[in-house]
């Protein structure tokens, strides 16, 4: 097919046509959202180059919702309570949470890298890994959506999403143990393992470090935000 104005040859590239399609659907399909949902990010890491592209179902409560590709990543918006992000591999890699209206929560999909790419597994980590992994990931391809009424392409399809230049607001913090590799929960809320660098909003909180065979280390804190901290919990060990 030839254009009638410029006489060239017209071709038409049926991806980048798609690609439009998906993304301008995405965009008119975002609802008006509050702070009633939860916000979920997911992100694959980095895995051996193959000869054809390789992406990997995710998959909410048994349901399709994305296809994840190496550094790639897209936010779930999900309403609270109970559920389960897993693979394709259900039995394998599941993470199960009770999520909460208003929270943002970093689920990372990891894969073993050899000859082949193994099978993947999710993780639930840290607002602080999270954060720092999806300001150098690239968003998923809109065509990889499967659910567009759940996933968005980018934090900035969502009208009112935890954005990450709203965290200029809270106050860093670090926490530490004795010893170390303990789980940090931030009123009842995990946080990741120490040591960690963290951030939460100034005001009081209910710190607690756990780890299996030592008593839990639980203090309520005050964050100020013109003052740095470190918390050291020193653990001791559970008597048989």
């Amino acid at each position: 097919m030839y254009s009638s104005t410029f006489g060239r040859p017209m071709t038409w590239n049926i991806r980048a046509v798609a690609y439009c399609v998906v993304l301008f659907l995405t965009a008119i399909a975002v609802p008006a959202i509050g702070q009633d949902k939860a916000v979920v990010y997911i992100w694959k890491t980095w895995h051996v180059n193959t000869l054809r592209r390789i992406t990997f179902d995710v998959y909410l409560d048994t349901k399709p919702i994305a296809k994840l590709d190496r550094n790639r990543y897209f936010v779930a918006l999900i309403t609270p309570g109970r559920h389960v992000f897993s693979t394709k591999n259900l039995s394998a890699s599941a993470v199960e949470l009770d999520f909460k209206a208003g929270h943002s929560y970093y689920l990372r999909m990891d894969t073993s890298n050899g000859m082949t790419v193994g099978h993947p597994v999710l993780s639930h980590v840290s607002e602080e890994e999270g954060q720092t992994a999806i300001k150098q990931a690239q968003s998923v391809d809109p065509t990889d959506v499967i659910d567009h009424s759940v996933v968005f392409v980018s934090f900035e399809h969502l009208p009112l999403s935890p954005k990450l230049e709203a965290d200029s607001a809270k106050v860093s913090f670090q926490v530490t143990s004795e010893p170390q590799g303990a789980d940090i929960f931030i009123d009842g809320e995990f946080k990741g393992a120490t040591p960690s660098q963290l951030k939460a909003v100034p005001g009081s909180h209910i710190l607690k470090v756990s780890r299996p065979g030592f008593t839990d280390w639980q203090r309520n804190i005050v964050l100020d935000a013109e003052t740095a901290v470190t918390f050291n919990a020193i653990l001791v060990k559970q008597t048989p």
